[in-house]
């Protein structure tokens, strides 16, 4: 697990690293995208993937196996940020709908579904890359947010990627955006800044086609002589500078988080 650089491999690394235990030279290292990591040691060859197992319920399952044989699992539970309810609510209120799009088992998947209050419609398990590619074929308008090589496919299928803090150098290629900070509230951020920023654009169109229709239509009848037309056309920048700064300080308070 040492030569991946994905987050459950870097956890199980530092948990075995605290124990002390020696480490041993392993070959011909092949990381499965989606599956798992595989290599040999002297002669024989290990893997280590996902399994479905009913050991432990709601938690996902890893196996060790030694010339495909399980010779050990582990068992692996995700803990909840602290931010991942209160903002997940917050999207919820501005219209933005939650899905967990996993490769996790069925049980894995509910269990974190059940704390974060979501419908089981909305929980997509036991998802391989090519999977998740699929299933956001049917959600045109979907943003994904994820950190792991499994995601890619996923990344550059989606409307919007956005590739979280301590993603795999592989995500970052492929996705839109990377969060630089840790937690959720980037998310939430990201999203109300674009729909802020959208907000602005539309009300700035819709003031210059007002001013624009209005000024031809009364130069046209005679009742702006060119004087005032070179009177009137910098007030419709000022105008659009103006919708635009008031938007800009809307997008300050929801970069330090009053929004």
């Amino acid at each position: 697990e040492k030569k991946s650089k994905h987050p459950i491999a870097r956890s199980l690394v530092q948990y075995i690293q605290s124990k002390g235990y020696k480490e041993l030279q392993i070959d011909k290292v092949v990381e499965n995208i989606g599956r798992g990591i595989e290599g040999w040691y002297q002669v024989d060859q290990w893997e280590v993937r996902s399994i479905e197992s009913n050991m432990s319920i709601g938690k996902t399952q890893v196996g060790v196996f030694k010339n495909n044989t399980c010779v050990s699992q582990i068992s692996l539970e995700d803990s909840l940020r602290e931010d991942a309810l209160s903002n997940i609510e917050k999207l919820n209120s501005i219209g933005i709908k939650t899905n967990i799009l996993s490769g996790d088992n069925e049980s894995a998947v509910k269990k974190v579904g059940d704390k974060l209050e979501l419908p089981e419609q909305n929980l997509f398990y036991n998802a391989s890359p090519e999977a998740k590619k699929q299933i956001l074929k049917t959600h045109p308008n979907a943003m994904m947010v994820g950190d792991g090589a499994n995601d890619t496919l996923a990344f550059s299928q989606a409307a919007a990627g956005v590739a979280v803090k301590g993603s795999m150098s592989l995500s970052l290629k492929v996705s839109d955006a990377y969060l630089t900070t840790p937690g959720i509230i980037g998310v939430t951020k990201l999203v109300l800044i674009a729909k802020e920023t959208m907000k602005v654009v539309k009300r700035n169109i819709i003031f210059s086609l007002i001013y624009n229709v209005v000024g031809v239509t009364a130069a046209c009848l005679g009742y702006v002589d060119p004087l005032w037309a070179a009177v009137f056309m910098p007030l419709s920048s000022i105008t659009v500078v103006s919708s635009t700064l008031w938007g800009t300080s809307a997008l300050r308070k929801i970069k330090k988080g009053q929004v």
